[in-house]
């Protein structure tokens, strides 16, 4: 069975070791009218936290007054133009925080956002044909079944004033494109390709929902290395800038490999998100607010296991919610997050080092509370007849 690798701007097909991409995009400007991209260009960007190893710059179609408008892509998904670059630098400043990065690269909160897929009458190339529309509306109900305190509303319609997201269709063999929220607001337009459509309805809903979560401030999940999903590929920036990483979830060492928000995708994805995919969410668009005197304890504060796969219980007792992340990728945790008093199991897979012992931590963040650690030691095996330890 041939696996498909598709990226989320172009469509890209694994045949054997070829990577095929589409370019019949009439979208798409012609060679000679582009923005220039120099050493000191890509600088800038890497400085703001973005792969600029592939950057180029297109030119691409607006629906409403059908002007060519120039766009620097990234990432393979993300559009950024001139004058965003111009106010992410101009908040760059001496240097970013993690506070400044939240104000360009997330939504403010809570508030309503008013989602338009881009459909009317008669024919037109940018309207959503009907596996987008269907798909579009169930990427608005995943997100609206989180209970996050962003609401998504959904139209069909071709008047797209008073709407902070619009969608569109495009020419293209299969997958999406987006950008990053500025000002506190969403990023204002998606486009989907035409050829997404032909992988049916649940990978139309990935698209969807992986190019919203762009427009909301989501990061690609394996930023630090996209051959994780894509076969090919390296970092897409530093963490301290553009890819905070999000408490609760996987780090570099254990990465989510179901998430929506991979840099690539197969044909066979759910259409879903990922249980570390609700938990990065909930954090970034909850509706709780830690209490005055936020309290955490976890008990025990250390662990230690056999050689053999086991998992233990620990206890937390607080008063504010929690996320909890591992740094090994023979440790898992469940469930990632909780609120108040609670539990979580450590989970470890076994260890086949001859008399070498692991080691790993375990750490437990509370909303407004000190953050708690917990220490986990594995055995390694006992020798067989005929071996001695190293």
């Amino acid at each position: 069975m041939k696996m498909i690798k598709i990226l989320l701007l172009g469509a890209f097909t694994l045949l054997h070791v070829f990577m095929i991409s589409c370019t019949e995009d009439h979208s798409i400007e012609p060679q000679e009218d582009r923005l220039e991209i120099t050493d000191a260009l890509k600088s800038q960007f890497y400085k703001l936290g973005f792969d600029a190893s592939d950057i180029r710059s297109e030119k691409v179609i607006n629906p409403i007054t059908q002007d060519l408008e120039h766009f620097y892509i990234l990432e393979n998904d993300i559009m950024i133009s001139p004058k965003e670059f111009k106010a992410m630098l101009a908040d760059l400043g001496d240097g970013p925080t993690t506070e400044q990065y939240h104000t360009w690269n997330l939504v403010n909160a809570p508030r309503t956002i008013k989602v338009l897929g881009y459909y009317g009458s008669g024919s037109n190339s940018t309207y959503l044909d009907n596996t987008m529309r269907t798909a579009l509306e169930m990427a608005v109900q995943s997100y609206n079944n989180l209970n996050l305190n962003l609401t998504f509303t959904l139209a069909f319609g071709t008047n797209t004033s008073n709407y902070d997201i619009v969608v569109y269709r495009s020419s293209g063999a299969g997958g999406g494109m987006a950008g990053f929220p500025s000002g506190g607001n969403p990023y204002h337009t998606v486009y989907i390709q035409s050829g997404t459509s032909n992988y049916g309805t649940v990978v139309t809903r990935h698209v969807l929902i992986h190019e919203i979560g762009h427009c909301i401030g989501l990061r690609h999940t394996d930023y630090f290395n996209r051959s994780l999903s894509c076969g090919s590929g390296g970092n897409e920036g530093d963490a301290g800038y553009g890819a905070v990483h999000i408490p609760g979830t996987p780090s570099n060492t254990n990465i989510d490999m179901s998430s929506v928000m991979l840099s690539c995708f197969n044909s066979y994805v759910s259409g879903q998100f990922s249980n570390y995919d609700v938990t990065a969410l909930k954090y970034l668009y909850s509706d709780q607010t830690p209490p005055p005197n936020a309290t955490l304890s976890v008990s025990p504060t250390s662990v230690n296991f056999s050689n053999l796969s086991g998992s233990k219980t620990i206890t937390v007792s607080s008063n504010t919610s929690w996320t909890v992340t591992d740094d090994s990728f023979w440790i898992s945790v469940s469930p990632a997050s909780g609120t108040n008093n609670g539990s979580f199991t450590i989970n470890v897979g076994q260890n086949y080092q001859l008399c070498e012992p692991r080691f790993g931590t375990v750490t437990i963040s509370g909303a407004g509370a000190e953050s708690k650690t917990i220490s986990v030691l594995q055995w390694g095996r006992s020798p067989q007849p005929g071996e001695i330890c190293p």
